[in-house]
């Protein structure tokens, strides 16, 4: 097959070249992809099969770093210690169980309906706690700018329903972004709260 296709031989050739850390080898690569495929779906492809594992081994190398203070002190913490650490988060954020008046659900954040309370006193006397216009209140709450959370609420479907209509990756890519960061803790079995949201904030802008 190799013989008898040149252009999969120049492919192969530019993929090797770019695994040795040539930039230009890796842009060859991704020229003759899109002219080998004829699609940019190939030359997604091919980044995504390149960078995917370059960002995992990056961010396991980071925070794997992060440990050497840890190992370095004279506390006789070892390599051991720290893998059991990794468990034991783990084993703990799979279980853990409770209610806490500020947690949340996943379908409450895009319309903040229970934001985080970070300070909050009550100054009535409490012949007053139950008047609503008594003074007064205290209260500082972590919450999103209402404007761009709640025209969320209409721009992502709106943009989902162009990238379908006019096959946009560009529009498809904002949607997908937005859902990959919420649909998965749909299903998370711990507590919630909503600044779990604040990863929204840049892709509704």
């Amino acid at each position: 097959m190799l013989r008898s296709n040149p252009s999969l031989r120049r492919l192969l050739a530019a993929w090797a070249q770019s695994c040795l850390g040539t930039g230009a080898g890796y842009v060859a690569l991704l020229l003759l992809t899109y002219r080998y495929l004829h699609t940019s779906w190939a030359i997604a492809a091919v980044l995504l099969a390149d960078f995917l594992p370059a960002i995992a081994f990056a961010c396991a190398t980071i925070y794997g770093l992060s440990y050497i203070p840890t190992l370095v002190r004279d506390q006789g913490h070892t390599l051991a210690d720290i893998i059991n650490l990794q468990q034991t988060m783990f084993y703990y954020h799979s279980h853990v169980t409770g209610t806490h008046p500020y947690m949340s659900t996943w379908w409450q954040w895009p319309i903040m309906q229970v934001p985080i309370v970070y300070y909050y006193e009550d100054f009535r006397h409490a012949a007053d706690a139950a008047n609503a216009t008594a003074c007064c209140l205290a209260e500082i709450i972590a919450l999103p700018n209402p404007a761009v959370f709640l025209l969320g609420l209409v721009s992502v479907p709106f943009v989902a329903w162009l990238a379908w209509r006019e096959r946009n990756k560009g529009y498809a890519l904002l949607a997908l972004t937005y859902g990959f960061q919420w649909v998965p803790w749909m299903r998370s079995p711990r507590m919630l709260w909503h600044r779990r949201t604040v990863q929204f904030v840049s892709t509704v802008v």
